[in-house]
């Protein structure tokens, strides 16, 4: 059964300002909710990647920081946001490499063209799915669907092949001894 993620009005506007609020930067943060995956409250965090501009991070401490107030209300840690300030809602290679091991729900908030866009996915490993996403009485993205088709799989893939070899040949001139 295909996983699904729904997010209510109130936390779509949440995701909403919080990205335009960490514009240029993309923003992260944790999505609380229910295992059947409705999503009532999100916890931004800071990101801490080393170039914010185009990838994210979340600090494992704030994810801490956050747990007892999420228990207390009574919902869990059903997933993960972050936001592409000028990109489709698609995982980037660089989204796949810092997610790849989390196995959770992921939802990207894209901020590319008039109106923002949504899209939820589960990342493990290198193996990429969307997720159902069901906005709750939500704005209609435009062309929800028309980002992702089976042609991105590939090219995605291919992404993170290119990222993995360069990051190869530049450990190996790393290790090269000093010419003489």
């Amino acid at each position: 059964m295909r996983a699904s993620l729904i997010v209510p009005p109130h936390v779509y506007s949440s995701l909403v300002m919080v990205a335009r609020d960490c514009l240029p930067d993309e923003s992260c943060g944790i999505l609380a909710g229910h295992h059947h995956g409705r999503v009532e409250r999100i916890f931004p965090v800071d990101n801490i990647a080393e170039q914010p501009a185009n990838q994210f991070r979340i600090d494992s401490r704030a994810l801490n920081q956050h747990l007892p107030q999420i228990r207390a209300d009574g919902l869990q840690v059903i997933g993960f946001f972050h936001s592409h300030p000028a990109t489709p809602p698609v995982p980037s290679p660089h989204d796949i490499t810092g997610m790849h091991d989390m196995h959770a729900l992921h939802l990207i908030v894209s901020l590319k063209g008039s109106a923002p866009r949504l899209a939820a996915w589960r990342i493990e490993g290198a193996r990429i799915s969307a997720v159902d996403l069901i906005l709750d009485d939500c704005p209609a993205p435009p062309e929800a669907e028309s980002f992702w088709n089976e042609a991105a799989t590939p090219a995605i893939m291919v992404g993170v092949a290119l990222i993995a070899i360069i990051s190869l040949i530049v450990l190996s001139f790393n290790l090269l001894p000093p010419a003489p």
